[in-house]
């Protein structure tokens, strides 16, 4: 791996799709700092591939390595699974974020709404809609779409 610094790795690992994993396991074997913004770089790149295996791996890693997850990590993993139809394991990590009180915008809400059409598990969606007015995240047109599609 080059040895790049600040948003030259991001841009590096974004850009590595299937092997953003390996080179950023490479990148934490050579004692370098990985934060969220490289976790996430990566888990976008694989989930292009649609490989949710190596997004969820990159969520064990940032345990590990002790790097807190955000939005932007559970959506993007979301996505991923929700892509290839492990849809158990969408909802199970919008369950995490509830647990772990990590802030769910518009598109954690969208993306498990999808999720919960697929299964059919519409009385979910209800109670993610309650969910959404009592944590003040706006309900627009691509929510609405989402839930009566």
């Amino acid at each position: 791996m080059p040895s790049w610094h600040g948003a030259q790795v991001t841009r590096f690992l974004r850009g590595n799709g299937a092997n953003a994993v390996a080179s950023l396991q490479e990148m934490l074997a050579q004692q370098l700092q990985a934060n969220v913004l490289h976790f996430n770089a990566s888990i976008a790149a694989v989930g292009q591939a649609q490989d949710w295996q190596a997004a969820l791996s990159c969520l064990r890693m940032m345990e590990v390595h002790q790097v807190k997850k955000d939005t932007i990590t559970y959506n993007t993993c979301m996505t991923t699974c929700t892509k290839v139809t492990e849809l158990q394991k969408s909802l199970a990590l919008y369950g995490d974020m509830s647990r772990l009180e990590v802030y769910k915008d518009r598109f954690t809400y969208s993306a498990t709404i999808k999720v919960c059409e697929k299964m059919t598990q519409w009385p979910l969606v209800l109670c993610l809609m309650q969910d959404m007015q009592e944590h003040n995240v706006t309900r627009d047109e691509v929510i609405y779409n989402a839930t009566i599609t």
